[in-house]
């Protein structure tokens, strides 16, 4: 059948001509949903940034204190905080600087990135990133500071994700140029698009800063041995347990750092104590001095082992035999006025025993959290029974000396007492006061193994249908606190670049989530926001942060 060509009139062909012009500006056109989408996360984003800057500034001011109590232990730890502050500020003011001069660029010297007129505008970003080279200047920040992070990052998870975040790979390719990177990024992408993928850096950026600093915050606790140790306690030793009225009572009083995790292994006599605790037992079997040496084997951390040798020495006390009589007392003359029998009882009773000083300590941390079981542990050199309360809250003996402690109001402190009895003897030992405050926000996260939280980045596609959804908690390295998640909100963009929005009323991905996610190509990313928790403390709240997530 043969085709018959149908002739156009000039006309009709500049009239087709105007519709390809049409549809293509029509396929370029972005719609205000998607920009106002873009504006939202960018919100959330600097809510989170300022967030962990703030945390960051705390952690380096906690540093700062331990390095003015100790500075020998801790000067190399304060010293790689102040490293690491100079290089995280550097790229961050860098990352900021580019948010300014793409926007500067859209809507002229005037233009602010806090309130972009020029949103949908496509060139900006292209001009400053690809053309002036810009993006391939933080392609080689973002590197250097990745590879930087790498030496500081102590825990090897925690240094697995902070790398994922910072990774500047490109889905399917592994040698990706800094020209590849630049054009993917920023070419031909809205300038709205730019600004919320930049702050998404500045937030890996701020994320990987925390995480060193806690890891340094934790080793300030590392004498110079490297011995790593996670409780410190009080201990009253004496000169002797046993004295004559009138004598002089003396003792040193000394504070010790240990490790519970692990128990030293301790030899006397070239003989390993079987306790495991260290306490050494003998009979005295003849009176006399005694004495009995040993020494101790401690681990460090990078497994290497020192010793340290110890001597010791006691006296024993020889029994009468049957046919002595015990030494005679001198003879004490009576109180002038008085009965002699009742100034004999009188002078016959010993003065109440004294009792060693406390301590109070909070297991996790300085302060109260109201509405947690806070850990609490409380000792009290030679006392044979404590007593302890609280006010403000609630407080409940575990026994050995373990309690917990709920306090009831947020910004109330509350004040723990402490007494303590010897020989039926009780005598109160001191208050000691804490302040109480709410329980941080946690943090939400994908569960991707036992001890692998997810928090934003890349993930493999499958890997990511493979989950039944999200958690929260607070695992900043001083607290490991779960967090139910009662709901939250899933922004994604279809193909034509439209916002859909979401919504769970669970901890859990929806089918409609499910859905969006099977339609996804590499590279397509989306956000976990408006993420709602309960705490033990039983107080609802949404988290500011958003977890970005990248399919790959």
């Amino acid at each position: 059948m043969a085709i018959h060509k149908i002739k156009l009139s000039p006309r009709q062909k500049m009239i087709n001509l105007m519709y390809v012009v049409l549809m293509a500006m029509l396929a370029l056109n972005v719609s205000s949903d998607v920009l106002q989408g873009f504006s939202l996360v960018d919100q959330m984003l600097r809510r989170k940034v300022e967030t962990a800057s703030a945390g960051n500034n705390l952690l380096l001011n906690d540093i700062q204190e331990a390095m003015k109590n100790n500075p020998e232990a801790t000067k190399e730890w304060f010293d790689k905080s102040q490293q690491v502050k100079k290089a995280s500020d550097e790229l961050y003011k860098y990352l900021e600087d580019l948010k300014v001069t793409i926007v500067k660029e859209a809507d002229g010297e005037n233009g602010d990135i806090h309130n972009i007129s020029s949103k949908e505008n496509l060139e900006a970003g292209t001009y400053v990133m690809v053309a002036q080279k810009k993006g391939e200047e933080l392609f080689a920040k973002i590197n250097e500071y990745r590879h930087f992070m790498q030496q500081m990052i102590i825990d090897p998870q925690k240094r697995n994700n902070v790398l994922q975040n910072l990774s500047t790979d490109l889905p399917g390719k592994k040698n990706t140029s800094a020209r590849q990177w630049a054009s993917y990024n920023f070419e031909h992408i809205p300038v709205a698009a730019d600004i919320v993928l930049l702050s998404k850096f500045q937030d890996d950026v701020r994320y990987a800063e925390s995480e060193a600093l806690h890891g340094f915050l934790a080793n300030t606790s590392i004498n110079e041995l490297d011995i790593r140790v996670n409780d410190v306690r009080a201990y009253v030793i004496p000169n002797s347990r046993t004295i004559n009225q009138g004598e002089k009572y003396s003792a040193q009083v000394v504070v010790a750092a240990v490790d519970t995790t692990q128990s030293p292994e301790v030899y006397v006599n070239n003989t390993l104590l079987e306790s495991g605790n260290g306490k050494f037992e003998t009979i005295a079997s003849s009176p006399g001095e005694h004495t009995f040496s040993g020494y101790v084997l401690l681990r460090k951390r990078d497994g290497s082992v020192i010793r340290r040798n110890f001597f010791q020495t006691y006296n024993v006390i020889p029994m009468k035999g049957p046919g002595e009589k015990p030494a005679e007392k001198p003879k004490e003359e009576p109180k002038k006025g008085g009965d002699d029998e009742e100034a004999q009882k009188s002078k016959s009773k010993a003065p109440a025993p004294k009792i060693g000083f406390a301590t109070v300590s909070a297991t996790l941390m300085n302060v109260l959290y109201a509405g947690f079981e806070n850990p609490i542990s409380i000792s009290v050199g030679g006392a044979s029974s404590i007593q302890a309360s609280m006010t403000g809250g609630t407080f409940t003996d575990l026994g050995n000396g373990k309690y917990t402690a709920v306090p009831s109001t947020v910004g109330q402190d509350v004040t723990i007492s402490v007494s303590a009895s010897v020989g039926g003897h009780t005598e109160h030992i001191g208050d000691f006061p804490f302040r109480v405050r709410k329980l941080p926000d946690p943090t939400p996260y994908i569960q991707t193994g036992a001890d692998d939280h997810f928090k934003g980045g890349r993930m493999p596609k499958q890997a990511l249908l493979a989950q039944s959804g999200i958690k929260a908690a607070i695992d900043d390295g001083l607290l490991n606190i779960p967090f139910s998640v009662t709901g939250f909100k899933m922004v994604m963009f279809d193909r034509m670049g439209n916002a859909v929005v979401e919504a769970s009323n669970s901890a859990n991905f929806t089918e409609a989530m499910k859905a969006q996610m099977r339609d996804m190509q590499r590279g397509q990313r989306f956000f976990i926001t408006e993420v709602n928790a309960i705490g033990p403390d039983k107080i609802a709240r949404t988290l500011p942060t958003a977890m970005p997530i990248i399919v790959r």
